[in-house]
């Protein structure tokens, strides 16, 4: 990859950093920006995780700095996701990708006319968590962790609505929240692709540092749009990943 070429990938990490950190859908953009660049599908995921790592860590430390994360909540979920990511490696790679995508476009579907209908959801927390919603949180974190494994496009969103709709949290609440998890399951997952020698390194480089910069970004100044325009673009980064899986 010639240098015009790591510039393009920058530009495409930044930009996907800087909403995908609020949002999800990342993956959308820079996977797409690396097959376009020449890089194979397999090690074009595989490289992509280190850029979702990137962004976990400066986006977890932006959204700390703002009081934005639940911890125990974050801490558990991204446990359950981690062990997902080796799940996924170990049983999910023999799913059809089609049958996958189609599955994918079906509950993302579903999930974003109920998103759509319920108006209040992700725009107040009712600040507390029943104990029950573990029971539902801890194995969609784990099937969650194990997808992203296998693509990981839209895993932001995902997590955004099992803590939103499961765990009760407001998406700016939400966003700073599944950071851990992201970053925990893209550190098993790119663990696991550095073994099978997947990786194209100078270009995941590239992608740790532009993502993780465009994380920061977006974690510090998108905050104050609120959770009403975070919804709002949500809403539409989610009919994105959904067309996308379903056409």
């Amino acid at each position: 990859m010639n240098l015009l070429e790591h510039a393009a990938l920058f530009v495409s990490g930044l930009i996907a950093g800087s909403y995908s950190t609020l949002v999800g859908g990342g993956t959308l953009l820079t996977v797409p920006v690396l097959l376009l660049l020449g890089v194979p599908p397999h090690t074009a995921v595989a490289t992509n995780r280190v850029g979702v790592l990137g962004l976990s860590i400066t986006g977890w430390v932006a959204f700390q700095q703002q009081g934005l994360i639940r911890h125990t909540v974050s801490s558990i979920i991204g446990i359950a996701c981690g062990a997902g990511a080796v799940a996924g490696a170990m049983v999910f790679l023999n799913l059809s990708d089609v049958v996958l995508q189609r599955i994918i476009g079906a509950v993302g579907l579903g999930l974003l006319f109920f998103t759509a209908l319920q108006k209040d959801a992700g725009i107040q927390s009712p600040g507390f968590c029943h104990p029950r919603r573990w029971i539902a949180g801890i194995p969609a974190a784990f099937i969650l962790g194990a997808y992203g494994s296998i693509y990981g496009a839209g895993l932001g969103t995902f997590l955004t609505y099992l803590l939103v709709f499961v765990f009760g949290q407001t998406f700016l609440e939400s966003a700073g929240t599944r950071k851990f998890a992201l970053g925990l399951q893209s550190l098993v997952a790119s663990a696991l692709y550095w073994r099978a020698g997947l990786i194209d390194w100078p270009s995941a480089a590239n992608l740790f540092i532009s993502m993780g910069i465009g994380s920061y970004i977006g974690a510090r100044y998108g905050t104050k749009l609120g959770n009403l325009w975070i919804r709002r673009l949500f809403l539409t980064v989610a009919a994105v990943l959904t067309l996308k899986a379903v056409l």
